[in-house]
């Protein structure tokens, strides 16, 4: 899904999803074809998360362990 849809989905701007990227706090696949990036419904999820911690005062670097933690290892 475009970066509009998930900005709708999210209430995030798209500087902030930007700097979640850059960030690693999600790591949507970039289509190769014209370079935007093709989010999934579990980056939408897992942004949404992020945004409900932030309100809730936790730090970037919290919610990066956090989500590094509740993330299975990758072989």
């Amino acid at each position: 899904m475009r970066i509009q849809e998930v900005m709708g989905k999210t209430g995030l701007s798209r500087r902030t999803i930007h700097y979640y990227i850059d960030q690693k706090l999600i790591i949507p696949p970039v289509n190769e074809g014209n370079g935007y990036h093709d989010f999934t419904e579990e980056d939408v999820q897992k942004l949404f998360i992020i945004r409900k911690l932030r309100e809730a005062g936790l730090s970037l670097a919290d919610i990066l362990s956090l989500i590094h933690i509740s993330e299975p290892t990758r072989r």
